[in-house]
């Protein structure tokens, strides 16, 4: 009977367990979303959005002096590494902040670094087909080898 507690109280325990995770994303503070790339090894990767609940506090800590000694704004997009439980209506909760990175352009604004607009980014397309002529593969002359030592 004791065995048996045990186990259903151990079996209780692993279910409820919930697990730090490590993310590293970009995250926009004025519409509080963290943006997470999962990096899937057969699949193609899986672009992700959170909301984000920072249980630290050190977040808006983090903004508010890089704002004043680099002059980041809200809308200006950090990259973040954060340990934190992702719940399974779509928050994270930043549970420690592990590193950021402020944008290039406001870091280095004296080497022409310039804001990113939507023009800049270009349009993720489906892969063209080759273009390679195969009229000529088959034929007697040999335009396919290398005409000088005829392989």
């Amino acid at each position: 009977m004791v065995m048996m507690l045990m186990m259903s109280v151990i079996g209780i325990a692993a279910k409820t367990k919930v697990a730090n995770k490590s993310f590293k994303g970009d995250y926009s503070r004025t519409t509080n979303t963290f943006v997470y790339i999962k990096d899937n090894l057969v699949f193609p990767n899986k672009t992700l959005n959170y909301t984000v609940k920072d249980s630290t506090g050190l977040l808006d800590r983090i903004y508010d002096f890089i704002g004043q000694k680099y002059g980041v704004t809200d809308e200006d997009i950090v990259n973040l590494d954060v340990n934190g439980v992702v719940s399974k209506d779509g928050v994270l909760t930043i549970q420690k902040i592990n590193n950021y990175r402020i944008p290039e352009y406001k870091l280095h604004p004296e080497l022409g670094y310039t804001a990113p607009s939507s023009s800049d980014v270009a349009p993720v397309t489906a892969p063209q087909e080759d273009s390679l002529d195969n009229s000529n593969l088959n034929n007697d002359t040999g335009s396919f080898f290398n005409q000088e030592t005829g392989n």
